[in-house]
């Protein structure tokens, strides 16, 4: 059977958007022209059994208008709101799916797959829901899951789903070859995406790809600029920009909107002095910003807006004008911090993607090069807060009190109330409204923070100023505060007397950080003092720190696996010289120093029963057994007895909680990391035990310290912003003063002797000094790091 115009234009435009191109010309035409050949494509019965909800054509419109503003929450709510109504038509259902994972709401987009899985294998394809037309789209699921494995950043999976969705020879598009070539890139391996581009360049689209034939041109210039190819990527990007695609779609302003086609221009402007810039033609990549940023609908365009205003200032530093640098730079920042969440759901990173956090390394060293360092400090704890708020942006259950309650609830709902006009063709009023609406949710959001202010950093972003820090310090303390993004590194140093700046050198951290760790964690090597040696020299050396005292350390990126204790001062390590504690951010001291627990006695859990002897923890129990002999009030849980819901409903009780178990970080859902207690029996069905770090904010504890002696409780997957939050914010909000956590897996015995070492201590010594004796005293009998170095304290001293 003949396919009809609209369904090949449709299925050829669909298999396109759904590839995600980065550019805003190509994104918002391409959705736009989504959402007008749906439109065209029939809106039949699935198969005779149940009408079909129909869209009409300015709901397909809006659809691939959101979409092309990147207003991914509200596409989802768009769509969802017919998918309430009935069936969807197979191709509004994938768009739904798609809207999923643009979202990055990964359990809804799976569900929704399993859909149209089910649809294939009846035999139903995507645009013939009864209507007889044939179009298959199992390759296109395969595309779809790659997308949303590049966006959390798993490479190796995302280029498997692409060769999969590629492996008959008939599904081999343009799309497809132009993001296997850019998640090639991404992951490093540029020889696999420069072939992969050869061959892009040299495939001749099929029949039913005409429509966006000329996509070629785009995803060349794409794959090129992650390359660095400039030049190609100028070429390409010209032959796109000029392509009959784009320029029939300038032709037509009455189908898709003057307002539309003139944005469209602009987009156009900003694509090519990305290049232009990139290719050292200042001039030129001056021009083109400035003629897009003074498009009056510019400034609605969220992710294109601030990547434009951030660019620009780039120019401007080139241009030997820092203060213009940084006026561009801050403009950036506050367009990102407006709305509660960039990445609206806990299924994506941590923090922020790469580019976001470029932002902010750019206008902290323009601050510090300015010798602002003030406000260079607070905007690096601005970039910490913004990844802690993108974490939780999907989580309004946080156990808060009623005002705190109703707070947070305005702001949910005045966050989702910003994006009820379409942007491309808003109003006047509907924008005035837009203003009015972020005027509410700045007062929501103050009164928030009256309430309860803790609750307050984890939903918006915030920070701590220089004057009320040092305020904060006690007069033996010294604050280093480390900033770190590609190559910038940058440490602030703190006291009650004043705060600096000192530019550091972060070429080849990570590497060096990463062979630290695999030194400490294996006791055959002996490479742990020299590469301790040149962390330190590399880290703390230029810093010009007291030869002794209390050092509060707050980490950044790789930094977090790092176990301070264990660099070497000359023949010294700083377990010799510093009692260490971590902070998850300076900003902390605020909600931790006056914090007072009511918590009495101790909790133990320990080596709890996880179906698996492999899990099983012998040395953990025998840890349990002896820290209750030295505490005899103590509560001791082992086995099938240590359970989440014994946390749950008697944590709060206790001034010390003491977890000897396994934890894990889940570096793609990190609210699902959480520590393993055992499964318990809810009526019919076993439930996992773990307790994660989800609910711990929702948990009420006031213990004065929560121990995590485990394995791996303290790490996480290291990127490009603070991904290492790991279970100790969520302890801390959930009201635990201090909390020791391992780096690593550590020997049974030398954890044995730490652990019992340090409860002798610490009913006698502040926690701080109670780590430090029993770390010195296991270091003597065990002087590899691997042994004693692995505990860290973070919180109250």
């Amino acid at each position: 059977m003949t396919k009809s115009t609209g369904a090949s234009k449709c299925a050829a435009i669909d298999r396109a958007i759904l590839m995600k191109p980065t550019s805003a010309l190509a994104t918002l035409m391409l959705s736009l022209l989504a959402g007008w050949a749906s439109a065209q494509s029939p809106q039949n019965p699935a198969n005779g059994k149940s009408q079909t909800v129909e869209l009409s054509h300015s709901d397909l419109m809006k659809m691939g208008e959101l979409k092309g503003m990147g207003l991914h929450a509200e596409n989802v709510a768009h769509l969802e709101s017919f998918a309430a109504k009935g069936e969807l038509k197979t191709d509004i259902l994938f768009h739904l799916c798609t809207a999923y994972s643009d979202a990055r709401q990964f359990g809804k987009m799976t569900d929704c797959f399993d859909k149209l899985r089910t649809r294939a294998v009846n035999g139903v394809f995507m645009f013939d829901y009864g209507s007889g037309i044939r179009q298959d789209f199992s390759a296109t699921i395969y595309q779809v899951f790659a997308e949303g494995y590049r966006q959390v950043g798993d490479y190796r999976r995302a280029i498997d789903a692409l060769l999969m969705a590629m492996k008959d020879p008939k599904d081999i598009d343009v799309h497809s070859l132009g993001k296997l070539g850019i998640v090639y890139a991404a992951s490093g391996d540029i020889a696999n995406a420069r072939n992969t581009a050869k061959r892009l360049a040299a495939h001749v689209p099929t029949a039913q790809d005409a429509a966006v034939a000329d996509m070629k041109h785009h995803w060349l210039a794409e794959i090129y600029m992650l390359t660095k190819d400039y030049a190609l990527a100028l070429e390409e990007t010209e032959k796109f920009a000029g392509s009959p695609m784009v320029q029939n779609f300038y032709a037509q302003p009455g189908k898709f909107g003057e307002d539309s086609v003139s944005y469209m221009r602009a987009a156009e402007a900003a694509s090519r002095g990305a290049v232009l810039l990139e290719l050292g033609r200042i001039d030129d990549a001056r021009a083109s910003y400035d003629a897009a940023l003074t498009h009056p609908r510019f400034s609605t365009q969220g992710d294109t807006y601030w990547t434009g205003l951030f660019n620009r200032g780039r120019i401007a530093e080139k241009d030997g004008k820092p203060a213009d640098a940084i006026r561009y730079y801050r403009q950036a920042v506050e367009v990102i911090e407006q709305e509660r969440s960039t990445i609206r759901s806990d299924a994506g990173k941590i923090g922020f993607v790469g580019d976001k956090q470029a932002i902010y390394s750019h206008l902290i060293g323009a601050l510090i090069r300015a010798r602002r360092d003030g406000e260079a400090f607070e905007l690096a704890e601005r970039a910490k807060a913004r990844a802690l708020v993108d974490m939780l942006a999907s989580k309004e259950n946080f156990g808060q009190s009623t005002t705190a309650g109703a707070s947070l609830a305005e702001m949910t709902r005045l966050n989702a109330a910003l994006s009820v006009p379409d942007r491309l063709s808003a109003t006047a009023q509907q924008l005035e409204r837009q203003q009015q609406v972020r005027r509410s949710m700045a007062a929501a959001s103050e009164r928030l923070r009256k309430a309860d202010p803790e609750l307050a950093s984890l939903v918006t972003v915030s920070g701590i100023g220089e004057a009320e820090l040092r305020g904060l310090l006690q007069p033996d303390e010294t604050l280093v505060e480390f900033y770190y993004f590609g190559r910038d590194l940058y440490a602030f140093v703190a006291t009650q007397g004043a705060l600096r700046a000192v530019r550091l050198d972060g070429t080849g951290l990570a590497e060096q950080a990463r062979r630290m760790r695999a030194a400490v964690q294996n006791p055959q090597s002996r490479d742990f003092h020299a590469l301790g040696s040149q962390l330190y020299a590399r880290l703390l050396a230029p810093l010009g720190l007291p030869k002794e005292g209390k050092l509060l350390i707050v980490p950044h990126g790789v930094l977090h696996y790092l176990p301070f204790n264990a660099l070497a001062a000359s023949k010294e390590f700083l377990v010799d010289r510093y009692s260490i504690r971590l902070l998850p951010s300076a900003s902390m001291l605020k909600f931790l120093n006056g914090r007072k627990t009511s918590g009495k006695g101790l909790l133990v859990l320990g080596n709890p029963d996880l179906g698996n002897p492999q899990l099983d923890l012998p040395g953990a129990q025998k840890e349990a057994a002896e820290i209750a002999r030295l505490h005899p009030d103590a509560k001791v849980l082992l086995r099938g007895a240590a359970t989440k819901s014994v946390v749950k409903s008697e944590g709060a009780q206790y001034a010390w909680i003491h977890f000897a178990s396994h934890g894990k970080f889940n570096p793609e859902q990190p609210l699902q990391s959480g520590l393993f207690l055992a499964p318990e029996k809810k009526g019919s069905a076993m439930e996992t035990g773990t307790l994660t770090v989800d609910e711990l904010y929702s948990l009420e504890l006031n213990a004065d310290l929560v121990t995590l002696s485990a394995c791996e409780t303290g790490l996480g997957k290291i990127d490009n912003g603070d991904d290492v939050i790991g279970l100790t914010r969520g302890f801390f909000y959930a009201g635990a003063a201090s909390i020791i956590a391992s780096l690593w897996e550590v020997d049974d015995q030398a954890t044995y002797e730490m652990m019992t070492r340090f409860y002798k201590e610490v009913g006698v010594s502040a926690k701080s000094d109670a780590l430090l004796k029993a770390q010195r005293a296991v270091k003597a009998k065990y002087p590899h790091p691997y042994y004693w170095a692995a505990f860290q304290l973070a919180g109250k001293r």
